[in-house]
């Protein structure tokens, strides 16, 4: 399923982010085991437009934006079904910004998502600024350039693998 955006962005839910996501939670508890992935929904976002120039983007819903997807049920005759829907957050991943950067995809892909799931507060209530923690973890992780796909080796030294 996609949406396509005012510039021409094409935005599509990716349930393999989630599947990543997942994965990220089991391996790093201590710093992601808080996130509720059921509040959570992962797109990627295609032909965006220059001013994107984002890797991956965590973006919190406002209430009013939650009482969408619930009306449109309504409409649908299938409210019961979503009386539990609670999403609170997007995390979207920039895939032309990703596709053009160097190194092992799956390894900034894997940066990426940590890096945004970082971004949501352990109350699943607000979406928060990285502090100085964050940061050590992301660069203990992956190292000083990861976004650049110079990733950190298990000997502590930066490459490309």
């Amino acid at each position: 399923m996609s949406v396509e955006g005012p510039k021409g962005d094409v935005w599509e839910l990716d349930p393999n982010l989630r599947t990543l996501a997942a994965n990220l939670i089991r391996k790093y508890p201590e710093e992601l085991g808080y996130v509720d992935l059921d509040k959570v929904m992962f797109v990627r976002c295609k032909n965006a437009p220059a001013q994107f120039d984002w890797l991956g983007k965590c973006f919190k819903l406002s209430t009013a934006i939650k009482l969408i997807p619930q009306y449109v049920a309504a409409l649908m005759g299938r409210e019961t079904e979503m009386d539990n829907l609670d999403l609170r957050y997007i995390i979207a991943l920039n895939e032309d910004r990703y596709t053009e950067t160097q190194g092992p995809a799956d390894k900034l892909l894997e940066g990426i998502v940590f890096h945004e799931l970082l971004h949501i507060d352990p109350d699943m209530e607000k979406l928060v600024k990285h502090n100085i923690q964050d940061f050590s973890s992301i660069l203990d992780k992956f190292g000083v350039h990861w976004t650049s796909g110079q990733f950190k080796e298990s000997d502590g030294v930066e490459g490309t693998s």
